[in-house]
């Protein structure tokens, strides 16, 4: 009569890197392995996918959140624009979610008044010392004009005016750097 072994469960530990993605490490507690003890790493991806039935049918129930924020960052990344810390972004969004119709607002802004080569990226600043926290959205270009702040201004001025009472935190700005 055979008899079963029974292997140990893995040890997993999640880590998030630099660049905001998780890392799997792994640990194999197996006296039968040579190297028990040494981790094996695999990335892995946890960031949902934006699935539209999803929020067809959450508007048919009611409504949620999800469907609108991840639909904007699905457009970021159509947009080719970088989204530093998508974990972080993702977080301050499902907090604020009135800010995901002043960023479609803003994007549409800014596309209507530079031209197509340039480079959105959508970053958190958080101050350790205040704990304050903003969204900001940078625009990057090839050649900078000498107007491009009164251009930003402007397009501030507009969405100020037009979402007057949002909770969170959001700043159109540029930091003279180039598309990367």
């Amino acid at each position: 009569m055979a008899s079963l072994m029974s292997r140990p469960l893995p040890v997993i530990r999640l880590i998030e890197d630099e660049g905001s993605s998780l890392i799997s490490e792994v640990y194999w507690p197996d006296s039968y392995l040579s190297n028990s003890d040494t981790p094996r790493y695999e990335v892995i991806n946890l960031e949902p996918e934006y699935d539209s039935t999803q929020e067809e049918a959450s508007s048919s129930t009611g409504g949620t959140i999800s469907g609108p924020i991840e639909g904007i960052l699905r457009h970021f990344r159509f947009l080719n624009a970088t989204v530093i810390s998508p974990f972080k972004v993702r977080d301050y969004l499902y907090r604020y979610p009135e800010l995901v119709e002043l960023l479609e607002y803003v994007v549409q802004k800014v596309y209507d008044h530079f031209n197509s080569d340039i480079q959105l990226s959508l970053e958190m600043y958080h101050d350790k010392e205040t704990l304050y926290e903003s969204l900001i959205l940078y625009i990057r270009q090839y050649e900078y004009s000498e107007n491009i702040m009164n251009v930003i201004k402007e397009i501030r001025r507009g969405y100020r005016q037009k979402f007057p009472k949002n909770v969170g935190n959001f700043l159109l700005t540029t930091d003279f750097h180039l598309p990367g």
